[in-house]
């Protein structure tokens, strides 16, 4: 029993380290190459590198129609990334809510 939970804590952690960061904002961009994505968080830009194929999933896990070029800046997203080479990566973009209509 202690060996099953030591090791289930090992595994967590090492998953937990593969994961490098995720960031909660609003859409700026989407390069049409589809190559990076600015988002504003906390008041400030970040540009990410897109991976080849990440998942664009809507609020409820679904596949967000038409992909990545859909992304409609002033959506709020959540965005998953991988570390490499002290460079991240987006590999999953969750789409929140869709951009706020102007009154």
């Amino acid at each position: 029993m202690i060996r099953f939970f030591g090791g289930l804590l090992l595994l967590v952690a090492c998953v937990s380290c593969l994961v490098a960061d995720e960031y909660i904002g609003k859409v700026k961009s989407v390069e049409k190459d589809k190559t990076k994505i600015t988002v504003t968080v906390d008041g400030k830009e970040v540009i990410l590198k897109v991976a080849k194929d990440p998942l664009v999933v809507n609020d409820k896990g679904k596949a967000f129609p038409g992909g990545i070029l859909k992304i409609l800046p002033g959506s709020e997203v959540k965005i998953f990334t991988d570390k490499k080479d002290d460079k991240e990566t987006a590999t999953t973009i969750k789409v929140m809510a869709p951009p706020e209509k102007k009154k």
